[in-house]
């Protein structure tokens, strides 16, 4: 399964591969290079189906990656109540879908602008562009 986000770039990449390689036969190596950003985007927008084991009380990783944080996080930006957090670093070989780690209700999703700091960075949890889930 892909996600729908890495259609355009799987479509664009062999596209790309299929006119160069039309309209100018020496440019074989150059559409080489449009089909490999297709079967990279294949790969690194994959989505695969996941079971949680089952069980009550069960929490699972919102996301593949290595969890950098988890403890409390005070009331504010996200939440008018002090709740948990979560922040998993995913690097380019992970898979980069988010989950829901635990059943429930969503009650609002609120989406921030920011910037791309390495997550291993304490400020970026708070800088870095992010979605938060109560």
């Amino acid at each position: 399964m892909l996600a729908p986000e890495g259609w355009p770039f799987v479509f664009g990449g062999a596209a790309f591969a299929i006119v160069v390689a039309l309209l100018w036969p020496r440019g074989i190596p150059l559409a080489a290079l449009g089909l490999l950003f297709a079967l990279f985007s294949l790969w690194f927008f994959r989505n695969p189906d996941r079971t949680p084991p089952p069980g009550p009380g069960v929490i699972v990783s919102p996301a593949d990656g290595r969890i950098v944080y988890a403890g409390e996080c005070p009331p504010g930006r996200y939440a008018a109540q002090p709740g948990k957090k979560i922040s998993v670093f995913m690097s380019p070989l992970d898979v980069h879908v988010n989950r829901a780690p635990v059943t429930g209700r969503v009650s609002s999703v609120r989406y921030h602008k920011g910037a791309f700091h390495v997550a291993s960075v304490d400020k970026a949890s708070l800088m870095n562009e992010q979605n938060g889930v109560t």
